[in-house]
């Protein structure tokens, strides 16, 4: 009887063993914007010893777009506490003592616009800037 129950114990531990392998870890939910961001971290700048650099790559649409190098370290927004700022479907932020640069990307008359924009936490006498986006390339 102990080789039954054994035997039965065994069978079920392979049956949920195989059913996690096969089932389980393909039910990872694909990237909601359908977008992949890379980070290399530079040497620190020549100007600013100190400060952090960061090289952004963008993976979309199977292809790899060198979007370039940032002051700052960076770090997806949808990954973060922070917002997509209006028409965004996707952004890094590169941030370096209290400042620095925003990468989107936005759909614009059918087109996929990369853009850089400007980032400053303001003052206490003036807000801040989150904005002013100029276009780097499309897809």
């Amino acid at each position: 009887m102990n080789k039954v129950v054994i035997g039965v114990v065994v069978i079920i531990i392979i049956a949920i063993g195989a059913w996690y392998v096969l089932g389980a870890q393909k039910a990872e939910a694909p990237t909601t914007s359908g977008y992949a961001w890379q980070f290399t971290e530079l040497p620190e700048s020549a100007t600013a010893p100190d400060m952090p650099r960061t090289g952004v790559v963008l993976e979309a649409a199977g292809k790899t777009y060198v979007v370039g190098e940032f002051d700052g370290s960076c770090f997806v927004i949808e990954e973060s506490e922070w917002e997509l700022v209006e028409g965004e479907k996707s952004g890094v932020i590169c941030w370096w003592a209290g400042g620095g640069s925003e990468v989107g990307i936005f759909e614009e008359s059918g087109k996929i616009a990369v853009k850089v924009g400007q980032l400053d936490e303001g003052t206490a006498e003036g807000g801040g800037i989150r904005g002013n986006f100029q276009l780097l390339f499309e897809i």
